[in-house]
């Protein structure tokens, strides 16, 4: 979307995709402010250039679980107990 909004317009793009613009607008912001995002999407931002290295190490051929075992044990991936109800 943010390559053609500039030709199209949000609205008509989002109309077409049947997206609300303002939530278009919510997750560029997003993009553009680490600070609005998430605990967890910063937390994988900051993971995804190890997850990377360790894909390309392994000749590009590991899947997600290997490459969760093999982060997991260089302590890269922690586990997260879930919320309390």
């Amino acid at each position: 979307m943010g390559d053609h909004r500039d030709v199209h317009g949000v609205e008509p793009i989002c109309r077409v995709l049947s997206s609300a613009p303002a939530t278009f607008h919510e997750n560029l912001a997003k993009w553009e402010d680490l600070s609005q995002r998430s605990d967890r999407a910063r937390r994988d931002g900051e993971l995804k250039p190890e997850i990377e290295r360790v894909f390309e190490e392994n000749l590009s051929v590991y899947g997600v679980r290997k490459i969760c075992i093999t982060c997991g044990e260089k302590a890269l991936i922690q586990r997260v107990a879930p919320l309390p109800a």
